[in-house]
């Protein structure tokens, strides 16, 4: 009862009629359903927020790990690129010390060869 009471009492202390302190309460609900509406909304996009950071976080996460893992990688493959390219150069400088000592035998065989070569030219 006190509801239906309350257009005429709007109207009694504001100096309005009826109808307009009726209008004024029309507004005023709908404007109570909009503050619910809208805080519902803002509930709503703080938990998509919330949701969107929790997922960003995992995946820095996981993208840190992957760069932890591939700088590792890298690393890994670097040293052994290195000691590669040790066992190459090692290898190179016994390939030139066999090639100087076959052209230093070389030599020594066609020093021994000319006086033989001689004796078959005459």
């Amino acid at each position: 009862m006190a509801s239906n009471n309350v257009p005429a009492v709007l109207a009694a202390g504001s100096g309005m009629g009826v109808g307009q302190s009726d209008d004024l309460l029309s507004k005023l609900l709908d404007a109570t359903r909009l503050v619910g509406a809208l805080q519902t909304e803002i509930k709503h996009l703080n938990s998509e927020l919330s949701s969107l950071k929790a997922s960003h976080l995992e995946e820095v996460k996981a993208s840190q790990s992957e760069n932890a893992d591939l700088l590792r990688r890298m690393r890994d493959q670097a040293h052994d690129a290195t000691k590669l390219s040790e066992e190459v150069t090692k290898r190179y400088g016994e390939a030139v010390k066999r090639y100087e000592e076959a052209i230093t035998i070389l030599k020594a065989s066609r020093e021994a060869d000319k006086p033989i070569l001689r004796q078959i030219d005459k």
